[in-house]
Order: structure tokens, then C-alpha cells, then sequence
């Protein structure tokens, strides 16, 4: 499926076809769950309140400012209709673009909207396509251009894996984000993602929820079944939702110390700054604001949850622990918006039902800087957190130099 995008203002209609991901993905490929990586160090420094005569505090000793970010319900109801049949997906996914941006544009209404086919057949299908329709202040949609910010994330339910990248790779030299005098009026774009390309998707039988991510911004959710299609066999059925019961226990990762005592990195122990664990199925985070950049720099997260516990993640027997979770960081950048995605496996030690369903709590500490090395440039980072149906953020966090 070649990316197509369809730009529109006022005084002209303008469509652009390009090739997406013909560059090698080596450099920005999806990243997804993955078990064994490795550990981290201790917390991260902030601003000194010492007297003058003082000596500046150690990064091993300085104390960052957290703010903290709750989970919030992201809507499965989109702001207005596409009005596409799943076969239009594949067939047409354009057919109602123009009336609905011209309403919107008349109206002067913002909205960025996604659409995807409800059931998409991997036997029958080579594509799964996602539909973008974007409309707004034609300044506003310059200065922060789809194809350089926007990021495509979705989440299968099955495994709880995360998978994100950008919604837009292409063969092209991009020119530099507008940066001239305000533009005046309204304008749109509509964009054709292939989820299987841009993201690697296994082509098997899944349920996905998918959402696009612009710096700060968030659209609602779409959710996908992946299929065999054709006739469904009863006896095929129960065979798989016993398997997808069968415990597939995951390494802790990033890997814990040899004595988790909650002062060193990672830690899944509770720490003085972690956030309180939610009332109801959340995630927290508590992320410092401001991260000075040096030789030194640490971006310690702190996090908390609350979240359904998986039949298949139940830990062995002999594990000090019950249960794994994955919780999924998605990093984006307000200049480079290429993602950074720790896909984390963090302990439980509540107590589980045998066929999984209970609730589990837990709490995590990680360096982003020694998972990720965070520091190429001065920018603002905005954290997301998914894990099944439950996402948080965005917790913004920007490095700068002093």
C-alpha cells in the first residue's frame, strides 16, 4: 500500500503519493516487548538551592523536581464519523474526505480523527489500513507538520504488547518546518498508514487498539480484530483460548539488582518519590520536569500501577515474584520525534488467580538515560505509558543545558 497524502487549503488541492518506509527501518523500526536487556543506575540531579560557598551537589545526590501524571480514559468514539464500510479501508478510504473537510473547514473546526476496518482478515488481506484526517489553523498545522511529529502506536491485547514508530517514513528530504509570518486561514491533510509496514505487525490473529500521537497530543482509539476469516471453527476456538491462557513467563526486565532494596536502579520496589498506586486500573508516573544535561545525566522515571494481570504472564513457582506486567514507555521529542520505546517487564507481588483477571499492583523506577541515552539535544520529551487497555500520559520532561 503506497503512504498517500491528500494536502488541502482554501485556494488550492495539492496530492502528494509517496513510497512509505522505502528507507531501510534499521535506524527508526518498531520496537516491541523484549525480555532481555540490561541494568540500570541511580537517580538523576536538578537545580541547587546551596549558598554560593557551597560545592554543587553530586548527580548521586541532587534532587530532581517530579511531577506526577495519573491515567486517563482515552475514547473509542471518534469526533465525528469517517462514515467508511471495512472494505472502504481498502477499497475507497478517501470516498468521504472531501465532504467532511470542507463541513469542518466552513465550520472552522479543528479535529484530527483516525479511522481502521473493524475486522481485517490476515489471509485475505496483505494491508491493514489506518485513515488520518486532520484540520485546523493552517499556522498551526505548518509549524507542526504530520509527516515530521506524528507517531502511530497500537497495542495487542492478546500479549499486552506495545508496538510504535513513525506514522511517516519516506524516500523523501523533508523541508524544514515552517518557522515564517502567521499564515492566515484553514487547511487539511488526509493520510493513508499501512499499520502492518509502518509498525512490523505479526500477521496473525490479534486484537490491536491504535492511536496517533503528535508531541502532546493524543487522538481517541481505534481497535482492530485480526482474523483468519472465512468459516470458524468452534473446536479451533476453544483450543485457542486455552493456549492464550498457558503460562509464557517473561524476565523481569530492565533486569533488577542481585538485593532489591529499593535504593538502587531499576528498582520494583517503592520509593520515597514513587507515586501512590492508582484507586482504579492506572498507571502513575512520576517524571522530573527538568533534566540538566552533563557527563552524568540520569532521567530517573518513577512509576506506580494498578492493571488486569495476564493468565500467561503468571511467574514460576519459585520466582519471588507473582506476576509480570508489561508496561510500555513511548518517548517522542518536540524536535526529533523519531520514538524511544522501553518496552519494561515489571513484577507483582500480589497475590493472582490461577486463571489470571485479578488486579495487581506493583511500582517501578528506571533510568531512561541508560536505557535509552536521551541526550543528543536540548528538547522536551513527552512520556506515554500503555499497557492493555490503560494509557497514561503525556508527562513532559526536557533536557536543556546549563
Amino acid at each position: 500500500m503506497p503512504m498517500l497524502t491528500l494536502l488541502h487549503t482554501r485556494s488550492r488541492q495539492v496530492i502528494v503519493a509517496g513510497l512509505a518506509c522505502a528507507l531501510s527501518l534499521s535506524a527508526c523500526a518498531p520496537a516491541r516487548d523484549q525480555t532481555d536487556q540490561v541494568a540500570q543506575a541511580d537517580p538523576a540531579s536538578a537545580k541547587q538551592q546551596a549558598p554560593k560557598t557551597a560545592q554543587p551537589p553530586s548527580p548521586a545526590t541532587a534532587q530532581p523536581e517530579y511531577a506526577i501524571t495519573t491515567s486517563k480514559t482515552m475514547p473509542e468514539q471518534a469526533p465525528l464519523d469517517l462514515g467508511l464500510s471495512d472494505a472502504d479501508y481498502w477499497d475507497d478510504p478517501f470516498k468521504t474526505r472531501l465532504e467532511l473537510e470542507n463541513q469542518l473547514l466552513d465550520d472552522e473546526a479543528s479535529v484530527l480523527v483516525i479511522g481502521a476496518p473493524k475486522l481485517a482478515s490476515f489471509q485475505q488481506r496483505e494491508t491493514l489500513p489506518l485513515v488520518v484526517l486532520r484540520v485546523g489553523q493552517q499556522d498551526a498545522m505548518a509549524r507542526l507538520p504530520f509527516r515530521r511529529t506524528a507517531l502511530v502506536v497500537a497495542v495487542e491485547l492478546t500479549t499486552n504488547t506495545t508496538y510504535a514508530n513513525l506514522a511517516v517514513i519516506e524516500d523523501i528530504v523533508e523541508p524544514p518546518v515552517y518557522d515564517g509570518p502567521p499564515l492566515e486561514g484553514m487547511s487539511g491533510e488526509a493520510w493513508l498508514i499501512d499499520l502492518r509496514k509502518q509498525l512490523e505487525l505479526p500477521w496473525a490473529r490479534g486484537d490491536l487498539l491504535v492511536s496517533v500521537i503528535m508531541r502532546d497530543t493524543m487522538t481517541h482509539r481505534v481497535r482492530v480484530g485480526l482474523r483468519k476469516g472465512g468459516y470458524e471453527d468452534p473446536a479451533v476456538a476453544e483450543y485457542l483460548a486455552q493456549a492464550d491462557g498457558e503460562p509464557k513467563p517473561a524476565q523481569i526486565w530492565p533486569a533488577p539488582l542481585a538485593k532489591d532494596d529499593g535504593r538502587g536502579l531499576p528498582t520494583y520496589r517503592e520509593h520515597a518519590d514513587s507515586p501512590a498506586i492508582p484507586a482504579q486500573a492506572g498507571i502513575s508516573l512520576a517524571v522530573p520536569r527538568v533534566v540538566p544535561r552533563s557527563q552524568h545525566m540520569r532521567a530517573v522515571v518513577r512509576g506506580s500501577f494498578r492493571l488486569p494481570s495476564l493468565a500467561r504472564h503468571r511467574a514460576p513457582a519459585d520466582a519471588d515474584h507473582t506476576v509480570t506486567v508489561p508496561i510500555t514507555l513511548v518517548l517522542t521529542g518536540s524536535d526529533i520525534a523519531a520514538p524511544f520505546v522501553f518496552p519494561l517487564v515489571v513484577p507483582s507481588y500480589d497475590a493472582v488467580k490461577p486463571d489470571g483477571g485479578s488486579e495487581v499492583t506493583g511500582y517501578f523506577s528506571v533510568d531512561l538515560q541508560q536505557l535509552g541515552n536521551l541526550d543528543a539535544i536540548d528538547q522536551t520529551y513527552f512520556i506515554y505509558a500503555f499497557s492493555g487497555e490503560v494509557v497514561t500520559g503525556p508527562a513532559p520532561m526536557a533536557l536543556v543545558t546549563r
